[in-house]
Formats: C-alpha cells, sequence, structure tokens
C-alpha cells in the first residue's frame, strides 16, 4: 500500500473515533435528567415565587427593603433602602446555599436618578466583584415609599 493511501485511511480511522466519542458525548447528555425547577415561596406568601432554583443557578425576584414578615418598607433614604436590600438578598442566597459573592447579574430599580450614587457607595459594600449589571432609573415601584428594588441572579458553588 503507497503512502497517501495509508494516510488517508489513518485521517478516515481518526475521523470515525472522533464521531464515535462525539455520539457518546451527545447521548450522554441526552441521556442526563434535565434539572427541574424549585419555587421558593415569600413567608408570608405573595402572589409569586421569591426564587427560583434550576440545577446550581439562583433567580431571584425583586427584593426590596421590605420587613420581610410585615412587609412594611423600611428606611427613609436610597443608602438605607439599598443597605436593607441587600441584607435581605444576602439572607435568601445564604438560606440558598449561596451568597452575595456568587451574584453574577443584577438588575436594579432606582426611583429617583439622582440617587445613583448612594446605591454605588452601598451596592460596592454588598458585591466589590462587580457583576454584570443593569441599572433603571426613574421608575414607580409597587410602594411609593419605595426607593429602590433589586433583582439577582446566583451561583450555588459546587
Amino acid at each position: 500500500m503507497d503512502q497517501n493511501r495509508r494516510d488517508l485511511m489513518s485521517i478516515g480511522l481518526a475521523a470515525g473515533a472522533v464521531a464515535a466519542g462525539t455520539a457518546g458525548l451527545a447521548g450522554s447528555a441526552a441521556a442526563q435528567p434535565k434539572p427541574e425547577p424549585r419555587y421558593v415561596r415569600h413567608d408570608p406568601p405573595r402572589g409569586y415565587a421569591k426564587a427560583v432554583v434550576v440545577g446550581n443557578m439562583i433567580y431571584l425576584a425583586g427584593e426590596d427593603s421590605k420587613a420581610p414578615k410585615t412587609q412594611q418598607v423600611q428606611g427613609a433614604t436610597t443608602a438605607e433602602q439599598t443597605e436593607i436590600t441587600f441584607q435581605n438578598i444576602k439572607a435568601t442566597l445564604e438560606g440558598l446555599g449561596s451568597s452575595l459573592e456568587h451574584v453574577i447579574k443584577t438588575v436594579v430599580y432606582l426611583k429617583d436618578p439622582r440617587d445613583r450614587g448612594q446605591y454605588g457607595k452601598v451596592a460596592g459594600k454588598y458585591t466589590p466583584h462587580a457583576p454584570v449589571g443593569t441599572l433603571i432609573m426613574g421608575v414607580q415601584l409597587a410602594e411609593p415609599e419605595m426607593l429602590v428594588e433589586i433583582e439577582a441572579i446566583a451561583i450555588i458553588p459546587s
């Protein structure tokens, strides 16, 4: 057999092995169960979930500065409300096996654009790793006295 033919056969055998390996990977991925979402309810209950956990991902609904049991807005300034809001987020994440250091994305809603600096100073204490974020300003929130609301996505470390 000449060298060209041997080279072609080697290439063909290698390609076949790669294809077989890829098919094995696809088969094993298909055989793995898909994670079911686990909905975490508010206490006391509200009409929507507080968070949903899918695999190692946590998706938090908009969190605010309300006291968890009484649902009364706490804090008079954006800085105060941001501090309380991050404490609420921290408690939820830790209860689900994560932490603020594992937050990878936030969406922040500020009532008054002039309060951006107040928000930023407090947020920097809780998320110094600066996760991906979106800041939406000039919004009307659920309660007239609410000044800030934060959604977050975090991972549960393995």
